[in-house]
């Protein structure tokens, strides 16, 4: 793996609030070199899902409150969707790209 050189990375913020139906935190993005997830609510569970619409069934990743999900460097390029178990709370967003 070459060596990421965030000098010239661009940064993506995004605040999403909480919906009890599957919604895109990051588009496909085959320049993704890091995505960070923090499960910013009191009560909620929020569930993630890689190139697919997240269930709370059917997930990659699930978030207590309060937890932080960061992505391996390079892992995967795909769309990410969440979903919370209950549409209290945002989730904030990070993701690092290339140029």
């Amino acid at each position: 793996m070459p060596p990421i050189n965030l000098k010239n990375a661009l940064t993506r913020h995004v605040r999403i609030a909480a919906l009890t139906e599957s919604q895109v935190f990051a588009l496909e993005n085959g320049n993704r070199v890091g995505l960070m997830v923090y499960n910013d609510s009191v009560e909620s569970t929020l569930y993630l899902a890689v190139d697919r619409d997240a269930t709370t069934e059917l997930f990659t990743v699930r978030l207590r409150p309060g937890s932080l999900y960061e992505m391996p460097f390079e892992y995967f390029t795909a769309k990410v969707t969440g979903i919370w178990d209950d549409a209290e709370g945002y989730a904030q967003i990070t993701e690092i790209s290339d140029r």
